[in-house]
């Protein structure tokens, strides 16, 4: 059986945990604030684990420029990375035994947070009282995905394709884009799918970084066409009030448009960009926990059920418009 030699033994788990903090910064000083060390005891631990690994893990190129990550660095970053990972997940499932009650850490986004999740933690909530769900809202999926790596999440949803990583994941939903727009508008009236030139001729409402508008965008441009856009914004809520108020047409995914948004009609489009597809997703190397594969199954449960409805719905007035 293969040892490990006397110097990696001693590699300690605040060498590895350093090291990812500076890596990630891209500065010593900040990896520093975020720790709560000194810098001085930052770049020691540093010093410590090149002495250790014997190779230069960070390339200083002093001043204000940013600290990089050396190719020997790379290649321990991803297994410290795991480590870390490992241990977290281990706290978590201590603490998990400790109290006796199962914690499940799961990643959302707006969309999946307003339309999936009640119904899933609603059933959480009556059949199974000892899972304590914790709820980890991002702006961006990269970011859930990231804390998924780094063992701060158990579960997250997400869409296709993922970030590059170690994930595992299933399908849960389609969920094409749509136009939403007031009842009493033209668009309302259209009682069928829209074309793209007829697309052009809209004003739209959406998303200051979308990867399938980004994709429509480019494909209408080689056609000659080009989206009318207005006002973008991040904010499901914002975009839909928009729309309500008359300003154009929200141009957002089926999902985040909620039940509650009387008053406004949903239609759909001929679009050349498949729908995003999304997905529930776990780290390949930890194991599904019972709470995690019970959660998985009713998320897929409320996501086919949605999926399922009208393709043309009748949606009531923004909440506290006036």
């Amino acid at each position: 059986m293969r040892t490990l030699g006397d110097r990696w033994l001693g590699v300690e788990l605040r060498h590895l945990e350093t090291f990812d903090a500076v890596a990630r910064a891209g500065s010593f000083s900040q990896a520093a604030l975020k720790l709560g060390y000194t810098q001085s005891a930052v770049s020691h631990q540093i010093a410590s684990l090149e002495r250790i690994v014997g190779v230069r893990l960070l390339d200083r190129p002093g001043g204000r420029r940013p600290v990089s990550v050396t190719e020997h660095g790379k290649l321990l970053l991803g297994h410290a990375e795991r480590v870390l990972a490992m241990l977290s997940t281990a706290e978590a499932e201590m603490q998990n035994l400790v109290t006796g009650r199962e914690r499940l850490r799961v990643g959302i986004f707006q969309s999946v947070g307003a339309r999936v999740v009640p119904a899933v933690l609603k059933y959480f909530s009556t059949r199974a009282p000892h899972t304590v769900i914790e709820l980890t809202e991002r702006g961006w999926e990269a970011d859930l995905l990231g804390e998924l790596e780094n063992g701060h999440l158990d579960l997250t949803f997400a869409s296709l394709p993922l970030e590059d990583g170690p994930f595992q994941y299933v399908e849960l939903m389609e969920d094409p884009l749509v136009l939403a727009a007031r009842a009493d508008s033209e668009l309302a009236m259209k009682r069928s799918s829209l074309t793209l030139q007829e697309l052009a001729e809209i004003p739209v409402m959406t998303y200051r970084r979308c990867r399938r508008t980004a994709q429509l965008s480019e494909e209408m441009q080689s056609r000659g066409l080009r989206l009318q856009l207005r006002h973008p914004s991040d904010d499901n809520n914002t975009l839909l009030a928009l729309a309500a108020a008359g300003v154009g047409a929200a141009f957002v995914p089926r999902l985040a448009i909620e039940p509650a948004y009387l008053g406004m009609s949903v239609a759909e489009i001929e679009l050349p960009v498949a729908p995003r597809v999304i997905v529930i997703a776990w780290h390949q190397d930890r194991p599904l926990s019972a709470a995690s594969e019970r959660f998985v199954s009713i998320a897929g449960r409320v996501c086919s059920a949605i999926e399922k409805g009208d393709g043309r719905t009748q949606l009531a007035a923004v909440p506290g418009g006036t």
